[in-house]
């Protein structure tokens, strides 16, 4: 019984398992059935032993007396900052039932752009899974026996033979220390991650990629406008919005233009001059956008068209994305066949011509 008590401590929660539970208790709260009550069924209905676990304790901490938004907060892993806002801010205005609705369609956009994200890669992920395999595979069980032929034939062999005979014979006799240098090469690109000044290298790049640095760039800027448009419809202050928005984004450079606009608009800078410093991260139609919705006072509705207009976007590029790889790929692939058959065909040559 310990063991599976370990292992459901260690089960992921996933946000499925947040959209079931968001989504029932919206429904639930909109019928008028009491919040302790309704966690509790829910607590039950939840398949995910860990999350259930944690729902129980939310309601628990509920009926002690503490706030919904304060219960969830102990919990930061499952229960982001701007889930917790939100509910905060639904308890202040007695809306918690429509300020759920906001959090629903904003996990469950953020579920579809996964999955689209996920689909994309899955192509050129499998095709590079196997091209690694299939060269491995040549590497352990082919080069070695083409070796013993070049051996007793006692040719000189090219530059490029010697390399690839020398990664073979790596391959199978230390195979173990290429197994121990990948994990520590893992390990550190991990730890690097982690760190400020890697993010910035690392997102800068990512940023100016061919392809993925456009991808990047639409999926922070849906992130952006769906999330930021969810919490002003909470009534949450533009600049507290702007915060908590920066925290969910992904690139270090939009977290850091969020947070520096956050501040600028204490100061009395509107958004729209503010975001303007910013051209190589929000684009001109946000811009005008934004401009737009801060005279009209309807800020909350156009970033939502924005973000369905980005949301768009990723999914047209999402679709074509495995035919613009396709050519790289086939590349790669005849690449590495050409290199291969040039290091066994040039001692092959060398050999018949001595005959």
């Amino acid at each position: 019984m310990s063991l599976l008590a370990d292992l459901k401590n260690f089960s992921t929660i996933s946000l499925k398992d947040k959209l079931f539970f968001v989504q029932n208790l919206k429904v639930m709260m909109k019928t008028g059935i009491a919040l302790t009550t309704t966690l509790q069924t829910l607590a039950d209905q939840t398949a995910n032993q860990r999350f259930a676990g944690i729902i129980k304790e939310v309601k628990n901490a509920v009926e002690a007396g503490q706030p919904f938004s304060q219960s969830l907060a102990k919990y930061p892993a499952v229960f982001d900052s701007i889930f917790v806002k939100m509910v905060e801010a639904g308890e202040a205005s007695g809306k918690l039932d429509e300020v759920l609705e906001q959090i629903f369609l904003q996990l469950k956009k953020s579920h579809e752009l996964r999955g689209k994200v996920i689909a994309a890669l899955i192509y050129p992920l499998v095709v590079a899974v196997a091209m690694l395999g299939i060269g491995l595979a040549m590497m352990i069980l082919v080069v070695p026996k083409i070796t013993s032929i070049f051996a007793e034939q006692n040719v000189a062999l090219p530059f490029i033979t010697q390399l690839v005979i020398g990664l073979s014979q790596f391959l199978v006799h230390y195979w173990y220390f290429g197994l121990i240098l990948i994990i520590i090469l893992a390990v550190g690109l991990i730890s690097l991650r982690r760190l400020e000044g890697t993010k910035k290298i690392l997102h800068q790049i990512i940023l100016h990629l061919p392809i993925f640095g456009s991808i990047s760039k639409k999926i922070n800027l849906a992130q952006f406008t769906r999330t930021f448009s969810s919490l002003l419809r909470t009534n949450i202050a533009v600049e507290k919005s702007l915060a908590i928005t920066a925290d969910t984004l992904k690139n270090y450079w939009y977290q850091k233009a969020l947070r520096e606009s956050a501040s600028s608009l204490v100061k009395g800078s509107s958004l729209t001059q503010i975001l303007k410093k910013y051209p190589k991260l929000f684009p001109p139609l946000l811009i005008q956008m934004t401009a737009a919705g801060e005279e009209s006072g309807s800020v909350d509705d156009l970033f939502v068209e924005l973000a369905q207009f980005y949301e768009e976007e990723i999914n047209d590029t999402m679709r074509t994305l495995p035919s613009l790889l396709e050519p790289i790929l086939i590349l790669l692939i005849g690449a590495a066949v050409a290199t291969m058959a040039v290091a066994i065909l040039l001692p092959m040559y060398s050999i018949t011509q001595h005959i």
